[in-house]
Order: C-alpha cells, then structure tokens, then sequence
C-alpha cells in the first residue's frame, strides 16, 4: 500500500476532516457537509473502512516484528522495519518477511 493511500496520507486526510469525520461516526448533523463528499477520493464510509484496516494491518505488523525480533535473523529485521516506516513494501510485507523469517531457524 504506498501512493494515494498510504497510512501516512490516511492520517493526514483523517486530521484535516476529523470534525466531519466524527460527526459522521456519531450521527450528528454536519453543517456544511455535502453527502457526495469524499476524502481521498472515497466515500466516507469507504474512507474509514480503509483506514481502519490499514492501520489495523499496521499494528499487526509491529507486534509481529516485536515479538520474534530475537528470532529473525539481521535481514529480516531491517526489511520488516522498513517496511513499518516506509511505504515500500508497507506492513504487508513486513508480516510476510517475519513469519517466513521466524521459521527458518
């Protein structure tokens, strides 16, 4: 996930229109706010459905390369970082090189 959607810009559209966006999840009525809106180029229900799992798939990513970071050798270590911090590869393949990783020893 890199570009357009990575969770880096999803935090940034997130706090730009975090008024409307809680107002939304809450039900209220929004002043101003134009149904066909979008965020990102998304729905408002499509925009938070990404975003959760994207940053769902972000956490999980983290505490995999926590939990076997003494088991996985150097390489995977810094392919799983970079895929934390940077949108190469992103939290995908950090999972993806832990689990593989973990079982070679």
């Amino acid at each position: 996930m890199f570009g357009k959607y990575s969770l880096s810009n999803l935090f940034e559209a997130y706090n730009r229109k975090k008024d409307i966006i809680n107002a939304y999840v809450r039900g209220d009525v929004i002043e101003n706010y134009n149904e066909g809106e979008k965020i990102l180029g998304l729905e408002m229900s499509a925009f938070l459905i990404l975003f959760i799992i994207s940053l769902a798939i972000w956490i999980i990513a983290l505490v995999l390369l926590i939990k076997y970071w003494k088991v996985i050798p150097d390489w995977a270590k810094v392919l799983g970082v970079i895929g934390i911090i940077s949108t190469i590869g992103g939290p995908i393949m950090t999972i993806i090189v832990v689990l593989i990783a973990k079982n070679m020893k």
